[in-house]
């Protein structure tokens, strides 16, 4: 797995987290988180399991719509410079990834 496949992979494991959070907070069983989240009771096993395949950054963004999460996503240009291929960096310590749950459920 490269690099920047990883850190996807990372990413995407910290909003399954949130999302499993957000059904054990709410007593959901499975069946009902996969209602609300309009879909099969396996899946939220996936995400309870904390297994991302099958999931893209953009579905498990949705996922956290449906569930009242604010997402602010928030991109600074400031000190860009050209970066060729030999001297790309992991980048992973530069995002910071805040979901704040609205208390609607």
């Amino acid at each position: 797995m490269r690099n920047n496949e990883y850190n996807g992979q990372k990413i995407k494991y910290q909003i399954l987290n949130i999302i499993k959070e957000i059904i054990y907070r709410n007593h959901w069983n499975q069946i009902t988180a996969a209602k609300i989240l309009g879909v099969d009771q396996p899946k939220i096993s996936q995400i309870i399991n904390g297994k991302t395949s099958g999931f893209s950054l953009e579905r498990l963004l949705t996922f956290l719509l449906k569930l009242n999460c604010k997402i602010d996503l928030s991109i600074s240009t400031q000190n860009i410079e050209y970066v060729n291929e030999n001297q790309m960096k992991d980048n992973l310590d530069y995002i910071n990834l805040i979901i704040i749950p609205q208390d609607n459920y």
